[in-house]
């Protein structure tokens, strides 16, 4: 392939990184979520004085599971600055999770150039977060798993393509940003390489007995590769929790939406069962529809070979299989030991968060499907396939893509049908949810729009006979896109500033991220904001605050200690976030309020998880003159931020829309 023709889709691919940049880091709550604890720890590596009288800080300063992604950060920081280096590292996560799977698609699987780049929109448009909120590759903000997962997709990529100790390598890199995704993915990968090694799929699905020394060799070179990671993580984790305890705080308490099978209701099930299905039925599909390379229309590139992605996937068929059934062993066997045998590992793995391997096969399938229905149908039939992948997020959309897989499904065993039969139902269909997602507006779905408006354009630039003006019109495309997320970035830094201002604080790069459509959550923020620049303005940098269980962010915007709250807990061992949260906010798998609050089973996480920090909230602002007196003495707190309502006889040195600060130094009789 010309050189040219590769800046081209390097070009393409950075379009769509900076629209998935542009509308996923500006708009997503994420200072209210995974920030509050990673933001503290970034600031402590900035500055070693920050903070140094909170526990949860000094806690998770040691080496731990966050120590390398931290440093990350920090050092970027350091060079960029720290709002420059969260965009960077975004953008960073969101091209390499484009790059990986556009190579997977266009030169693993045989799709060609313009599979690859279908792929590479989807992987930065798709979101689906049922069944344990795990089926998303492409994180709504900087956290561990938005560089890992990429990452550990391409060792399993690796391991498909036989290169055991790259695979080793790649996977112990990941380890260091994200301990579980990269050593779990790691064996599974190299694990699933020596059975592959020994057992071979024939036709009709018969499996048959061959040694591949090669295959064997190149696995055993990746678990040695792999082996110094894996020991280092496993020593370094260790829980004073007994089994019983570490199960329940883990998996029921802490993240019940993860881990408990039994929490998710029956349209988590109903819906990924669709979505697996139809990932099925697209490798089917391609399995037994050998059409030429999709590059071969693509102007200035190679001409078409005997390559196609039905040669590619029966060369990987093996492999494919194995590893699928691996990992639906391990979703059960993460529900027998979790659940119903509690065995401490199978809770720290984590079974079903590696779902997402699904999606992105499932992406790099429906891919494929659209550039062969562009390609032999046409450009209406690929753009309606294009928005039917695209056009629904989250319930709808494995309904909507089980409907694509099965017509195209369809056309495979009658190709001279070219989908006219289902064509005007799915482009109904396309159109009801374009509708639907324009009347309950969503920033995601504005994103993907104008990712197809940035395509389209992309596409006639590539129409283009003459290199330079393809290569300028792109160039183009890439240069207003940057400048689009720079002025966005600059606006939102201005908003956040005059904020700062207002207030007296420091300005985060998240801190635009809480003008949500959720009005409620604003209120809060904003009655948190006003506590937070009272308490920096005017309270001792030494002192310990007792908080309501959902203020994390106030260790960010007030730079104070607090006693715990339920977000930020120390990964590995718990027992100390577990004692502090019972002392401050009593039992927890006990009632609401005195009154006896009814449990919360609608939202999905039983007796855990957020709808267990509402609860808690609610007991807080019952709590006792007595109980805040016996935590200070315990703590050593200075002050406690109080709900208005709470009847106290501390008196306040400030009161807000929504919270009082009561010093408890001085209590009134």
């Amino acid at each position: 392939m010309n050189k040219f023709i590769r800046y081209e889709y390097i070009l393409y691919i950075v379009l769509f990184a900076l629209a998935a940049v542009f509308f996923r880091q500006y708009t997503i709550v994420s200072l209210i979520s995974n920030q509050v604890s990673q933001m503290p720890l970034v600031m402590r590596e900035l500055d070693p004085g920050f903070l140094v009288n909170d526990w949860y800080v000094n806690e998770m300063s040691g080496l731990n599971g966050r120590t390398f992604f931290v440093a990350l950060v920090a050092g970027t920081a350091r060079i960029l600055g720290l709002e420059s280096a969260y965009f960077a590292l975004y953008l960073l996560g969101v091209l390499f999770s484009a790059s990986v799977i556009y190579y997977a698609t266009a030169r693993v699987f045989k799709g060609g150039e313009t599979a690859g780049l279908i792929a590479a929109l989807l992987v930065m448009s798709w979101e689906l977060h049922d069944f344990g909120e795990v089926l998303q590759i492409v994180s709504a903000d900087l956290i561990p798993a938005h560089l890992a997962k990429s990452l550990s997709l391409l060792a399993i990529l690796l391991a498909l393509q036989g290169r055991g100790a790259a695979c080793g390598i790649i996977a112990g890199v990941t380890s260091l940003l994200q301990p579980l995704l990269g050593v779990a993915c790691g064996i599974m990968a190299l694990g699933t390489l020596l059975v592959v090694a020994t057992v071979t799929i024939e036709a009709k699905w018969r499996p048959v007995i061959k040694f591949k020394r090669s295959a064997l060799m190149s696995g055993a070179a990746g678990f040695l590769c792999l082996l110094p990671f894996a020991v280092f993580w496993a020593r370094l984790s260790s829980s004073t929790l007994d089994l019983e305890s570490y199960v329940h705080v883990v998996a029921t308490i802490r993240n019940p939406h993860h881990y408990l099978p039994s929490t998710w209701g029956p349209t988590q099930y109903l819906l990924t069962a669709l979505f697996l299905c139809a990932t099925a039925i697209l490798f089917a599909a391609l399995r037994r529809s050998p059409l030429p390379e999709a590059s071969a229309r693509v102007p200035g590139t190679e001409p078409a070979t005997a390559d196609s992605p039905a040669k590619a996937i029966l060369a990987h068929q093996t492999y494919l299989f194995i590893f699928a059934a691996g990992l639906v062993l391990l979703c059960v066997l993460g529900y027998l030991f979790v659940e119903v045998w509690p065995i401490r590992m199978f809770v720290t793995l984590q079974a079903y968060r590696y779902l997402y391997i699904f999606l992105w096969f499932a992406i790099i399938f429906a891919a494929i499907a659209a550039a062969q229905i562009g390609r032999e149908g046409s450009f209406a039939k690929c753009c309606v396939f294009c928005l039917l992948l695209l056009g629904a997020n989250g319930t709808l959309q494995p309904v909507i893509f089980i409907l694509g897989a099965g017509a195209y499904y369809q056309w495979t065993r009658h190709p001279e049908r070219r989908l006219q039969v289902s064509e005007m139902a799915l482009a109904a269909a396309a159109g009801f949810l374009i509708l639907v997602s324009f009347r309950d507006y969503h920033p995601q779905m504005a994103g993907i729009l104008l990712s197809l408006v940035v395509a389209a354009l992309a596409v006639l630039a590539m129409s283009f006979r003459q290199t330079w003006l393809r290569l300028a019109l792109l160039a183009c495309l890439a240069g207003s896109m940057g400048m689009v997320a720079t002025f966005a970035g600059q606006r939102l830094s201005t908003a956040a500033a005059q904020m700062s201002e207002r207030f007296n604080i420091r300005s985060y790069p998240t801190f635009d991220a809480v003008m949500t459509d959720d009005e409620g959550q604003n209120r809060t923020m904003r009655a948190l904001l006003e506590a937070a620049a009272f308490a920096k303005r005017e309270l001792p940098e030494d002192a310990v605050f007792l908080t309501p269980p959902n203020f994390g962010a106030f260790r960010i915007f007030a730079e104070r200690a607090i006693v715990v709250d339920f977000k930020s807990w120390t990964f590995g061992d718990p027992a100390g976030w577990l004692a502090r949260l019972e002392n401050a906010y009593g039992a927890l798998d006990g009632p609401g309020v005195d009154t006896g609050e009814a449990l919360d089973e609608s939202s999905g996480q039983g007796l855990g998880g957020f709808a267990l920090m509402r609860r808690l909230d609610a007991r807080y602002k019952e709590i006792s003159d007595r109980k805040i007196a016996g935590i200070a003495q315990q703590y050593g707190v200075r002050y406690a931020v109080l709900y208005r309502a709470t009847e106290t006889n501390y008196p306040a040195v400030f009161e807000g829309r929504r919270y009082k600060i009561v010093a408890l130094s001085n209590r009134r009789e």
